[in-house]
């Protein structure tokens, strides 16, 4: 009897440790749902920083709607490509859209159509919609551009940097 009280002790205090620390990107998800946008950023902030591909891609949500934070269309483009870096499709259609409408950046549809292509490539729910958006991207480019822009979507499946 007492080995048994024993182990159902050591059985719950192990788990204790895991309930002592919530999941901070939980906690930042739910600090959004509840429209407490600069807890969310004080959240996301770190954990991004500490190369977290959901954080950084939330910071530049964030940052893109002047949420918690003030509107900067430059920062959180750049969250959004740390993001992205990892596979984040959210974030690469996010860079794409960004590229494409020239927000936070100089307009470039070679480079919108790339992160369009890399987001379509994945099995995110979001695939078919940015395979959609590049493939509207198309009537408002050139020949060439659409070939630059094929080429530079093939580069940058092999290494992402090569988008930078």
């Amino acid at each position: 009897m007492l080995r048994t009280f024993a182990f159902l002790v050591l059985v719950f205090a192990a788990g204790l440790p895991a309930r002592a620390h919530a999941d901070p990107i939980r906690d930042a998800l739910d600090a959004v749902d509840h429209a407490d946008f600069t807890t969310a950023f004080q959240l996301f902030r770190p954990l991004a920083e500490a190369g977290d591909a959901v954080a950084a891609y939330n910071l530049g949500i964030l940052y893109g709607s002047g949420r918690g934070v003030d509107r900067d269309d430059v920062e959180a483009i750049k969250w959004f490509k740390r993001a992205a870096g990892q596979g984040h499709t959210g974030a690469l259609f996010n860079l794409g859209i960004a590229y494409a409408q020239g927000q936070g950046t100089q307009r470039d549809l070679v480079h919108a159509y790339a992160y369009f292509d890399l987001a379509s490539a994945s099995k995110d729910i979001a695939a078919p919609r940015a395979a959609r958006a590049r493939d509207t991207l198309v009537s408002a480019m050139t020949p060439i551009a659409l070939a630059q822009a094929k080429e530079l979507a093939s580069r940058c499946q092999a290494d992402f940097r090569a988008c930078e």
